[in-house]
């Protein structure tokens, strides 16, 4: 049996291996009701998922069940980094089996696709499906992140990080001192007032993207791609993760 087929949706979201990208995007599988099970010829195993069904497997004539036609057909997309299509995929799944999981899996793929009105459309879409206290954290930080990534594409800097104690009073000011300067495109001052704010907490996404945008504004390469880096190290699913990464490989050139 496949594996990807017994993974276990006890109310956590799953990692699962899609090795066409860097980080691998976290997917989570459906859980089919006894109806979806019977439907594909097979009984649930002990952890609640139905198998993968083969032709082998299912009773002769037996119509394979269009939400685990879907899951497969995803995870085999986005196995190959075929984001648009895994969306496709995990939206038609929805359609035959509105859950939890297809909403949030679309989300993801529309997530890794930069497509920020789908992936709030989508993430949204779970949230009204129940998830639990953990999940539904989990969605609201993914969609403040295609939100803050819509606003850095229009301004080009990261807004300070919402009010949750990453940046300490002092480290705020700063933060927001390199923003205005950054505004006011005097980028030597702006940097300065970046790194101040870093000697408080350096592990700080929005404050590590603000010193690698304002460093190549500089033309420092070797400081914006350290700092791209390590923001991409604190925020592995980024939205923009595969245009930073061509930002990147274009400041690794030799001049």
């Amino acid at each position: 049996m496949d594996p990807r087929g017994a993974l276990r949706l006890a109310g956590v979201a799953l990692a699962l291996g899609c090795s066409g990208t860097t980080p691998r995007p976290t997917i989570v599988a459906p859980r089919p009701t006894a109806t979806d099970a019977g439907s594909a010829g097979v009984a649930p195993d002990n952890t609640g998922v139905a198998p993968q069904v083969t032709a082998d497997a299912a009773a002769p004539g037996a119509p394979v069940n269009e939400a685990e036609r879907a899951l497969r057909e995803g995870l085999d997309a986005c196995e190959r980094g075929a984001y648009a299509e895994a969306a496709r995929a995990f939206e038609a799944g929805f359609a035959a089996h509105p859950s939890l999981a297809f909403a949030f899996n679309a989300g993801r793929m529309h997530e890794r696709l930069a497509d920020v009105d789908e992936g709030v459309r989508w993430y949204q879409r779970a949230l009204a499906l129940g998830p639990s206290p953990e999940q539904r954290a989990d969605v609201e930080r993914r969609i403040a992140g295609l939100r803050d990534y819509a606003r850095r594409q229009r301004e080009g800097f990261a807004q300070p990080p919402p009010g949750d104690g990453a940046l300490a009073r002092e480290a705020m000011q700063w933060f927001q001192r390199g923003t205005r300067m950054f505004q006011l495109r005097r980028f030597d001052a702006a940097l300065q007032a970046f790194h101040a704010a870093a000697q408080y907490n350096e592990d700080v996404p929005e404050l590590q993207f603000n010193l690698a945008v304002t460093s190549e504004r500089l033309g420092r390469r070797a400081e914006a791609l350290g700092a791209f880096n390590n923001y991409l190290a604190l925020r592995p699913d980024a939205p923009d993760r595969r245009e930073l990464e061509r930002r990147m490989q274009a400041l690794a050139q030799p001049q």
